[in-house]
This record gives structure tokens, sequence and C-alpha cells, in this order.
């Protein structure tokens, strides 16, 4: 099962020098992406969590009510309390950019038997901002993939990566993830918005009927950004 991931991940923490040498950081522990109990073989990774002042709640939460495993579990731990399949922590997926785009493609596709996760299993701050993950934090990102991906659980039953975002996809290519990946674009809506605002929603869902169906099926309204995004889905891998 997932926790026997853990040894690995327990094993990535990082030392106090490590910390000293990059303050940044705002934990030493690495974490385990979300592995729901019907588990349907494809993992969803994002980039790396915001754990700047504007999620402060969540990270005294981690710090104050969480210890150091508790914490590289905390994506299963979260949801076992809160029963959120949509309450992870991994922003593009909770916001439903990912699900939609995944339901645009897959109709069958069902949210609540995904594993979802980042690809950088640590986070940085300058000050009170998120910030990028650091090459140091990317290259020990590397290492705990490669050797996560080389573990019987993976290796038994992992069968697709989605990756969402440029750093995610070179993490798990260097990695060395070989067996079948959906590489999309980063859901940020910073980074949609410079486009989306080129088009204008109802015509997206009139050439991409698919989006609308999917929307339909999750229950939501979708915004022009994820609609876009599910656009740009369906336009790189529809059957």
């Amino acid at each position: 099962m997932w926790k026997d991931l853990l040894p690995i991940v327990e094993s990535f923490t990082l030392s106090q020098q490590e910390m000293e040498s990059n303050p940044e950081i705002v934990l030493t522990e690495a974490y385990l992406p979300f592995f729901p109990e019907k588990w349907n073989g494809i993992l969803v990774l994002s980039e790396s969590q915001n754990l700047s002042n504007s999620n402060k709640s969540y990270v005294d939460f981690l710090k104050n009510q969480y210890d150091s495993k508790q914490r590289m579990m905390r994506l299963n731990e979260w949801y076992a309390s809160e029963g959120k399949i949509f309450d992870l922590g991994v922003q593009p997926w909770d916001d439903m950019s990912i699900p939609l785009a995944l339901k645009s493609i897959y109709p069958d596709f069902v949210p609540g038997n995904t594993a979802v996760g980042n690809a950088v299993p640590w986070s940085a701050i300058k000050g009170k901002a998120n910030i990028n993950p650091t090459d140091f934090m990317n290259q020990r990102s590397i290492s705990i993939w490669n050797e996560l991906l080389n573990q019987s659980f993976l290796k038994d039953n992992l069968l697709k990566v989605i990756t969402v975002g440029k750093l995610a996809r070179n993490i798990m290519i260097k990695a060395e993830w070989q067996k079948e990946h959906l590489k999309l674009r980063s859901a940020s809506n910073n980074y949609i918005g410079r486009i989306s605002s080129m088009f204008k929603i109802e015509d997206l869902l009139i050439r991409y009927p698919e989006v609308k169906e999917a929307a339909e099926k999750l229950g939501i309204v979708p915004t022009l950004n994820k609609t876009y995004f599910a656009c740009h889905a369906v336009s790189l891998y529809k059957n």
C-alpha cells in the first residue's frame, strides 16, 4: 500500500544544516501524494504547495497539530479527516481546473479514484510570499521521485502520470518515468489569463463540447480560465 513509500520520504527529510543553507524552505519534510482507497493507477502532479502567508493557517496547523510523519502523509491525513476530494491542498486540483480537463479527455474519469500531489514536495517563501522552487529543491525532488518510482507499490500500480506545468513535467522526465505521461501546461490563472481573454467562453464550449459535457457531469459552472485549460487538454489528448 501507499504507506510502504513512507520510509523513502522520511529518508529525504532535510537536515538542520540543509535548512540553514536553504532558509527559504518552509518545512523539512517531503510529503506523499494523496492515494485513494480505490486507485485507478493515475497520478496527477502539480508543481509545489503554496505555503506563503496567504495560507498561514494551514502552515500553522501543519506545524502545531501534526507531527513529522503526519506532515509527510498530510494530503492523505487531511482527506481522512475532512473527506473532501477537492480539498487536498493542491490548488489546481481543488479549484476543479485539473478534474475538468481530465473529465473532458476521459468521460469515464472518476476524480475520487485518482492520486494527486506535487512534483516538488517542499515549498519555499521569500519574506511572506510564495516563490518558485530553488535548484536545490528541484534536484532533491528528482532524487526522491527516482526512488519512489522504483518502489514496488508504484512500479506495480502506477499506470499513467499527468503533470501540470513545465517544472512538474521536467522533474518526472529527469526521474526517468517511462510509462504513459500526459504533459499539460500550467493551470495557473495568472498564466492562462494572458491568453484566455482572447476568447469567448461560449464559443469555446461550442467548439469543445467535451468540456461542456464534463462540466455538467461534475456539476460545476466553469470559468473562462478553467474552460480554456480544459480545451487545451482536449486539443492535445482527446482520442
